[in-house]
C-alpha cells in the first residue's frame, strides 16, 4: 500500500500522543510515589541492594570468565595451549622449543604467541616503581590485534631468538598516566627497567590489560630480553626442560577448539617421541581462555559459579519482597482503581500505569544499586589477604566495578526483569476484583483480600526458604574457611617477619644475589631480638605459588611411562629450624652445599613413602632436571599450596647450589619481640648494604600464608554479605505482610479486646501467625541447603560440608528471631488498639 503524506502526519501525531502519554504517566507516577515516601524508599533500597550484589558478582564473572582478555581483535578466536602430564594433570606452561614447534606446526592457527609474567622495577632504585608485566614474543601484539595508543608496538620481524636483541619496551596507558604524567614525549625515551636502559616505543590502549587471566598488566618487553630482565638465568631457546611460557593461539576463522586440540595432540606426540627424556607421556590440548589453569580464572572460576547461584537467590528474594510490597499497595488502592475504571479507564490502562510506577522505582533502584556496587567492589579489599602494591594494582579490574557494556547491559536487564516480574501478581490481583467491590468503602475485607493474603503469605514463605538457603550457604562457607584457617600447616608462622626482595629484576647478577643474601643474613643474625634468619625462593601457602622440576628417582619405574614433575622450594640452611618443620632423618643443608660440592636435596615424608617404598631414602639418588642429586634428609610433611591439599610429594634444594636468577627471594626473620622492631632492623641492615628500600616489601609471614585461602576468603566474605542481605530482605517482607494484616484487622483486634481478650493473647496471636509464615520456608531452605552443600562440594570442588549441624541450627535460630522481631512491631501495634474506637467504627 502506498504511504500518503496524510498518513505520515497521522503517524507522527500518534507517536507524539504516545510520548505525551508516557510523560503524563511518569508525572502521575512521581506524584503517587511522592505521596507514599516510606513505600518508595523501602522499595528502592530493596531493589538497589539486590542489583548491587548481582552487579558486583557479574562484573567479576565478566572480568575473569567472559572477557579475560580485552582490547583485542576477535577475542573469540583466541584459545590457550596447555600441556597434559602423564598422570592427566594440567601443565599450564610450555618450554621455548615447544612454543616454536607449535608456532611452526599448527596449520589451524593464524598466529601463536608466548608470554611470561614477571615483576618489573621501573626507574632508578631510589625512586623506583613496581609493576606486573609480561615478557612476550615479538608477534604478541600483531597476533592479538592490538593497536598502539601512542608510538608503535613490537613488530613480528623483531621475533628473533637472539639474547639481548631489541632493548625496547611497551607500557600500559595506566602506567603512562600514573608514573609518566601522560607525557606524549614518552615515545623514544630511555627508561631504566629492571636496572637496564630500555627505549619506550609505545603505549597500549586504555582497554588492553594483557593476557594473564583478568589481571591488568603494565609493562611488555620482548622475549629476547628475558635474561636482562632477570626472569631467567640462562638462555632457554634450546632448553626442552624449562617450562616458563604461557602460549595463546589465534585460530583461523571456522576452526573449532576440538579440531585445534587434535592437531596439538599430534604435534605433542611427535615432540614426545623425539625428546623422551623431557617429554615422554606429555600431551597437549587447546581450551578457551576462561578455562586455563593459571591466572584469576584458575583461582576464582568455581567460586564464581557458587556466588552467581547465591546472587540469583537474593534476586528472587528481592523480587518476592517488592512484589509483596506492591500487592499491599495495590490492595490499599482498590477504591482508587475502581473510581478510575468507573470513569472509563480500561484495566490495561490501570496496569500500564502500575508498570510505569514500578519502572520508575526500578530506575531509582538501579542508580542506587550502581553506586552501591562501586562501593561494595572497593570494600572487598578488606577480605583479601596481604597483597603487594604491584599485585593489588593488577587486581584493579576485579575490585572496581567499571561501567563496561556487558555490566551495563546486565544491570539494565535485571532491573527491567525485576520490574516486570514484581508487577505480575499485583496486576493479576487488580483484574480479579469486581468493579462494585472496588467502590465499596469496606471492600478490603472481601474475597480479593483473602486471595492477596494467601499470595503474599506464599511469597513470604518463599523469601524465608531462600533466605535460609543463602544464610546456611554463608555459614557453611565461613565455617569451612575457619576450619582451613586453623588447620596445622606443618610449620609455625608466628613471630616471623617475611621480606620479599626484588634482586634479579634490578640488575643483580646471580653471584651478586647469592652474596647479598649471605651478607644480609650474617648482619641480621647479630641483631638483638632476632633469633633465626633464613631465606628461600618461595613462601608456602602464598599467592606466589611454588616452583616445580622434572625428577627421576633411581630405581623407580616412572608413573604411566612418563616424566614426573614435582613441586619444590629452594631454601638456605636453617630454614627448617626457623619454620619449625621437624627433620625426621639425615641432616639439614649447610653453607658447604654449593656449586662446588655434590648436589643434594631434602625430601618430605610423602616423597619418601611414594618413591622409596619404606626403604631408607638417605643416600639414594634423584635426578632433578638434568642433575643427579643425593638425598641427605627427610622432613615432615607440611602444606605448600593450600590448607586442604592432600599429602604431596615435595623436595627442597640448597640455595647456594641450585638457586637461579628469575627466582624470587624471601627472607625470614624469627624474633623474640615484636615484628616492628625486626622491620626497623631489617631496614637498617639493608641500607648498610646499599640496597634501596623500594626494592623489597615486608609483612608478617602469617599475612603471606593467607594467600592459600584466597578463593575461600572471597567466597566466605561475599556469601556472608549475601546471606545477611537475604535475611534482612526476608525480614522486611515478613514485616510488610504482618503490618498490613494488622492494619486490616484493627476492628477485629478491638472487638477481641472489648470481649475480654488480654493484650498478651493478641500479641501471641500475631507472633504465632508470623512464625506460621516463616517456619515452613525455614524448613524447606535448610533441607535445600543440606542437599546443595553436597552438590557444590562434589561438582564445583568447593569445600562446603553438609555435616555441620551447628551451622544449620544457628541459621534457623537467626531466621526465627528475625521473624519474631519482624512480627513484634505489628503485634505491639495490635495490642494498642482502642476497643471503643473499634466498636464505634463497627
Amino acid at each position: 500500500m502506498r504511504l500518503t503524506p496524510g498518513m505520515r502526519v497521522a503517524s507522527c501525531g500518534s507517536e507524539w500522543d504516545n510520548m505525551a502519554d508516557i510523560f503524563r504517566d511518569l508525572r502521575f507516577a512521581w506524584r503517587v510515589l511522592r505521596a507514599a515516601p516510606g513505600f518508595a524508599v523501602v522499595t528502592v533500597i530493596t531493589l538497589g541492594l539486590g542489583i548491587a550484589a548481582s552487579t558486583v558478582v557479574f562484573s567479576w564473572i565478566d572480568t575473569v570468565l567472559l572477557r579475560p582478555t580485552t582490547g583485542v581483535r576477535n577475542a573469540h578466536e583466541l584459545v590457550a595451549l596447555e600441556g597434559i602430564a602423564p598422570d592427566g594433570g594440567r601443565l599450564s606452561t610450555c618450554t621455548h622449543p615447544d612454543f616454536r614447534a607449535f608456532q611452526e606446526g599448527l596449520t589451524v592457527a593464524s598466529g601463536v604467541v608466548a608470554s611470561h609474567t614477571s615483576f618489573f622495577t621501573i626507574g632508578s632504585s631510589d625512586h623506583a616503581g613496581r609493576a606486573l608485566g609480561e615478557v612476550v614474543s615479538a608477534n604478541y601484539f600483531a597476533v592479538l590485534g592490538v593497536k598502539p595508543f601512542l608510538g608503535r608496538l613490537f613488530l613480528p620481524e623483531e621475533d628473533r631468538d637472539a639474547p639481548g636483541a631489541y632493548p625496547i619496551a611497551v607500557i600500559s596507558h595506566r602506567l603512562w598516566t600514573s608514573q609518566f604524567g601522560a607525557d606524549s614525549g614518552i615515545v623514544g625515551r630511555t627508561v631504566r627497567i629492571n636496572g637496564h636502559p630500555l627505549t619506550v616505543i609505545g603505549v597500549t590502549p586504555p582497554d588492553f590489560r594483557g593476557t594473564f587471566g583478568g589481571a591488568k598488566l603494565d609493562v611488555w618487553v620482548p622475549l629476547s630480553m628475558i635474561l636482562e630482565m632477570g626472569a631467567l638465568n640462562t638462555w632457554a631457546a634450546a632448553d626442552w626442560n624449562a617450562r616458563f611460557l604461557n602460549v595463546i593461539v589465534r585460530l583461523k576463522p571456522g576452526v573449532t577448539v576440538v579440531q585445534a586440540s587434535e592437531e596439538a595432540r599430534v604435534i605433542a606426540a611427535r615432540i614426545a617421541a623425539d625428546h623422551l627424556d623431557t617429554h615422554k607421556g606429555i600431551g597437549a590440548r587447546m581450551l578457551p581462555l576462561w578455562q586455563v589453569s593459571y591466572g584469576l580464572q584458575a583461582t576464582l572460576r568455581e567460586p564464581l559459579y557458587l556466588l552467581a547461584v547465591v546472587c540469583m537467590l537474593v534476586l528472587v528474594i528481592v523480587c518476592a519482597n517488592v512484589s509483596n510490597l506492591l500487592m499491599a499497595r495495590t490492595v490499599s488502592r482498590q477504591k482508587e482503581f475502581g473510581v478510575r475504571m468507573a470513569l472509563g479507564a480500561s484495566l490495561g490502562r490501570i496496569v500500564e500505569q502500575l508498570l510505569v510506577e514500578v519502572l520508575l522505582l526500578a530506575g531509582a533502584g538501579t542508580i542506587f544499586g550502581a553506586l552501591l556496587a562501586r562501593w561494595l567492589g572497593e570494600s572487598l579489599y578488606r577480605v583479601l589477604p596481604f597483597l603487594e602494591p604491584s599485585i593489588r594494582a593488577a587486581l584493579d579490574p576485579l575490585l572496581h566495578v567499571a561501567p563496561s557494556a556487558n555490566v551495563l547491559a546486565f544491570t539494565v536487564t535485571i532491573s527491567l526483569s525485576a520490574a516486570v516480574l514484581t508487577s505480575l501478581l499485583p496486576a493479576f490481583s487488580i483484574g480479579r476484583v469486581h468493579l462494585i467491590e472496588r467502590l465499596k468503602e469496606g471492600g478490603r475485607s472481601g474475597g480479593s483480600s483473602v486471595r492477596s493474603h494467601r499470595v503474599r503469605g506464599a511469597l513470604v514463605m518463599l523469601e524465608a526458604a531462600l533466605a535460609a538457603l543463602a544464610l546456611c550457604g554463608a555459614g557453611l562457607a565461613v565455617r569451612s574457611f575457619q576450619k582451613f584457617a586453623t588447620l596445622n600447616p606443618g610449620f609455625d608462622s608466628r613471630g616471623v617477619l617475611a621480606a620479599h626482595f626484588y634482586l634479579s629484576t634490578n640488575g643483580y647478577s646471580l653471584s651478586q644475589e647469592k652474596q647479598f643474601c649471605q651478607n644480609l643474613r650474617l648482619r641480621l643474625e647479630e641483631v638483638p631480638g632476632v633469633q633465626q634468619v633464613s631465606y628461600a625462593d618461595s613462601v608456602p601457602l602464598s599467592l606466589y605459588g611454588m616452583g616445580s622440576d622434572r625428577v627421576e628417582v633411581e630405581g623407580f619405574l616412572q608413573d604411566q611411562g612418563g616424566v614426573i614433575s614435582l613441586p619444590r622450594s629452594i631454601v638456605a640452611p636453617g630454614y627448617f629450624s626457623l619454620m619449625h618443620i621437624p627433620l625426621l632423618a639425615g641432616r639439614d643443608f649447610t653453607e658447604r652445599d654449593d656449586v662446588n660440592t655434590l648436589p643434594v636435596i631434602i625430601i618430605n615424608q610423602t616423597f619418601a613413602k611414594r618413591y622409596f617404598a619404606g626403604k631408607d631414602p638417605i643416600g639414594r639418588r634423584v635426578r632433578v632436571s638434568d642433575t643427579w642429586s643425593t638425598v641427605v634428609g627427610v622432613v615432615k610433611d607440611s602444606k605448600y599450596h593450600d590448607p586442604p591439599e592432600a599429602p604431596t610429594p615435595f623436595f627442597y634444594g640448597p640455595f647456594r647450589q641450585i638457586y637461579y636468577s628469575g627466582y624470587t627471594t624471601f627472607f625470614y626473620l624469627r624474633t623474640s619481640g615484636d615484628l616492628e622492631g625486626a622491620r626497623v632492623a631489617l631496614r637498617r641492615e639493608v641500607g648498610a648494604l646499599a640496597l634501596a628500600s623500594g626494592l623489597y616489601e615486608t609483612t608478617a609471614l602469617s599475612e603471606y600464608t593467607q594467600g592459600g585461602l584466597f578463593a575461600e576468603r572471597i567466597v566466605a566474605g561475599l556469601l556472608s554479605v549475601l546471606g545477611i542481605l537475604g535475611l534482612a530482605l526476608a525480614a522486611v517482607g515478613l514485616y510488610s505482610v504482618m503490618a498490613y494484616a494488622v492494619s486490616e484487622r484493627t476492628q477485629e483486634f478491638g472487638i477481641r479486646m472489648a470481649l475480654g481478650a488480654q493484650r498478651r493473647k493478641v500479641l501471641g496471636l500475631v507472633l504465632s501467625e508470623g512464625l506460621v509464615l516463616a517456619l515452613p520456608g525455614l524448613a524447606a531452605g535448610v533441607a535445600a541447603a543440606m542437599v546443595g552443600a553436597r552438590v557444590v562440594s562434589s561438582k564445583l570442588n568447593l569445600p562446603l560440608s553438609s555435616a555441620e549441624p551447628s551451622v544449620f541450627a544457628w541459621a534457623a535460630l537467626a531466621l526465627v528471631l528475625v521473624a519474631l522481631l519482624a512480627s513484634y512491631v505489628p503485634a505491639r501495634r495490635a495490642t494498642k488498639v482502642d476497643p471503643m474506637t473499634s466498636l464505634r467504627a463497627e
